[in-house]
């Protein structure tokens, strides 16, 4: 039940034994199944059969059988996906009553199940009972599909692209990989059609690296990063597209930097290497997630947005592993609210530095830029 597969052995010892450290969890191994989306703590898994045709379940990112086993951080997390998932399927579906259950007797990985009921379901006077399970009809998908589409689509507001260039078409992309539609490979490529004519088409160096406005909007939303830089040393910046941001680094610190830059684009490389000659042995093609860099670096720019949703904290791992600080951004966010901040927290980081600055183009929202040490994790 719940995207996720049970042991048909039938000593509950035995399967507690095997399963209870997570190494051969089939949810460790090979992810849950069916899942629609991806939150802060947990995946949200829509499996085809059910005992209500409105179910859902949650099932824990981090491998735990009991709820206290998480780190607090993630804890705190997973209930507050649970607490966001009731109260979207309450304000979409409507149900009279909302009932929670945690078993994990044949599959000790935590998971929670939410069984929206109505009058007269089929479980009315009696308890619900997982082996009763039917197909859920393509009507009932659509409706709790509607339902959590709040909980991972951007703000519908009018200043959407000043957060994201492109978010609608990113969003969409992002919901097809999670409902098994594409694969990672074909993510990346849809991704890639988004951004890379565009780069190649700009007007403005800046706009070749993904900024609209002047070279002023620029220098400001820009600029912060260096806030990151406290001594000399290599920058690695991921994502690098055109080079613009390499080729502002020296002014905008007083510490010299050795420069690289690595993108998954080879025309944005091609491009960047024409542009900055100098650095052109420094230049490189590669996914951040699998690229195997020839040195350590001082500084790791990146953005969180560069991979797959349930790809973010092992990008985050792995760039640790050969750089002494971690610089994430420019991204944006509304003032009042770090769900980055929140979500590196969850993952079990803790981010040593921030810098923000407000953007003039809409009050109430900023540009931000924080970063994670090595040793700090």
């Amino acid at each position: 039940m719940g995207g996720i597969r049970g042991s048909t052995r039938s000593s509950l010892s035995a399967v507690l034994s095997l399963l209870r450290d997570g190494s051969g969890c089939p949810v460790c191994l090979e992810g849950p199944r069916d899942i629609v989306a991806t939150l802060g703590g947990s995946w949200v898994t829509l499996p085809p059969l059910t005992p209500l045709p409105r179910y859902v379940c949650l099932v824990a990112r981090r491998h735990a059988v009991e709820p206290f086993e998480l780190p607090v951080a993630e804890r705190s997390a997973f209930w507050e996906d649970v607490n966001r998932v009731a109260a979207a399927l309450n304000r979409g579906l409507r149900p009279v009553k909302l009932n929670y259950e945690i078993h994990g007797n044949t599959l000790p990985h935590l998971h929670l199940h939410v069984f929206p009921r109505q009058p007269g379901d089929r479980f009315e006077g009696r308890p619900i009972n997982g082996a009763e399970a039917l197909p859920r009809g393509s009507e009932d998908v659509a409706a709790i599909l509607a339902a959590l589409a709040p909980l991972t689509a951007p703000p519908a507001d009018p200043y959407g692209p000043l957060k994201d260039n492109a978010w609608r078409e990113t969003a969409e992309i992002d919901g097809r990989l999670d409902r098994g539609e594409i694969d990672e490979a074909t993510w990346h490529a849809e991704m890639a059609r988004l951004v890379v004519p565009a780069y190649l088409a700009a007007e403005t160096p800046w706009q070749g690296s993904g900024k609209q406005g002047s070279a002023d909007d620029w220098e400001y939303a820009r600029s912060h990063i260096a806030h990151a830089i406290d001594r000399a040393g290599s920058f690695l910046d991921v994502g690098c597209a055109n080079g613009y941001l390499l080729e502002c680094l020296p002014r905008w610190t007083p510490h010299a930097v050795d420069r690289y830059g690595l993108d998954i684009a080879p025309e944005l490389v091609e491009l960047a290497q024409g542009r900055l000659p100098d650095l052109g042995d420094h230049l490189s093609v590669g996914n951040a997630l699998d690229w195997q860099p020839r040195r350590r670096f001082t500084y790791v720019r990146t953005g969180l947005d560069y991979v797959p949703r349930h790809r973010r904290r092992e990008l985050v791992e792995r760039l640790l592993r050969y750089c002494d600080r971690l610089v994430i951004g420019v991204f944006n966010e509304e003032t009042d609210a770090r769900p980055t901040e929140t979500l590196l927290r969850a993952w079990g980081f803790r981010v040593a530095g921030r810098s923000e600055r407000a953007n003039p183009k809409k009050p109430g929202m900023d540009y931000r830029v924080l970063w994670i040490d090595r040793a700090a994790r």
